[in-house]
């Protein structure tokens, strides 16, 4: 979800704001997170789509 967030342009402030119980850590390790693993994810927001 949030991958798919900011690809569509959605800032981290946006994010931070959007989702209060997130903190700026928790998001830059999303981001990490998502770098290591950027095929596994495309594949799920794919998948999620096609639904």
């Amino acid at each position: 979800m949030l991958v798919e967030a900011r690809r569509l342009g959605y800032s981290d402030a946006d994010l931070l704001t959007s989702y209060p119980t997130i903190k700026a850590t928790d998001l830059a390790n999303a981001w990490v997170y998502a770098a290591a693993h950027e095929d596994e994810i495309d594949l799920l927001i794919e998948q999620n789509e096609a639904v």
